[in-house]
């Protein structure tokens, strides 16, 4: 009987796993800047302030802006209601999972 091993599997598989995570991290960035684009590109002007406040913090794109919740229920002419769901559902390789739009009180 012949007996044989493989060294330095797990150098090669640790190797790998580094190489998919890195390559991942790339393209969910890639992903949510073209989502903040679409966001800021959808967004209504007047002063331009609703525009600016859009930010990418950790895994979240989020805006500041207080009366961003009455600009998505459609206050301006210049977007429709609901714009902010409509350029989440309409940017390729998003696909929201549960809550599209969360809005929190200002401290």
């Amino acid at each position: 009987m012949i007996q044989f091993g493989v060294s330095g599997i797990d150098a090669v598989m640790k190797k790998l796993t580094s190489d998919v995570a890195a390559k991942s991290k790339v393209k969910v960035d890639a992903t949510k800047k073209k989502l903040l684009d679409k966001l800021i590109e959808s967004t209504p002007v007047a002063t331009g302030n609703a525009q600016r406040n859009w930010k990418i913090e950790g895994s979240a794109i989020v805006n500041h802006t207080e009366y961003l919740s009455n600009l998505n229920a459609g206050s301006s002419k210049q977007a429709p209601a609901f714009f902010i769901e409509s350029a989440v559902l309409n940017t390729p390789g998003v696909r929201p999972n549960g809550t599209v739009v969360t809005y929190k009180q200002g401290s």
